[in-house]
């Protein structure tokens, strides 16, 4: 099932995100390797994906890895 992730961004819809999956900080997935930076798109979660509690999206820039923003509030996979 695709989910849509949306986000709010000062920097130009022309730039190029990547929207990774974390789980209690730590690195899990790529979830979308390269979209523009217009604050949407879908996502599906990898049916490997451990279930449980703790996961967090976050959108970085492709260009600067270290402009990021995650989830506000942990979620769940179910």
């Amino acid at each position: 099932m695709k989910k849509k992730v949306t986000w709010t961004t000062a920097l130009g819809a022309g730039e190029v995100v990547r929207v990774e999956l974390w789980r209690n900080g730590a690195f899990s997935d790529v979830l979308v390797n390269a979209t523009k930076n217009d604050g949407s798109c879908n996502v599906k979660i990898p049916e490997e994906t451990a279930k449980g509690k703790g996961y967090a999206v976050r959108v970085l820039l492709n260009s600067d890895p270290a402009v990021f923003d995650e989830s506000d509030a942990p979620f769940t996979v179910k």
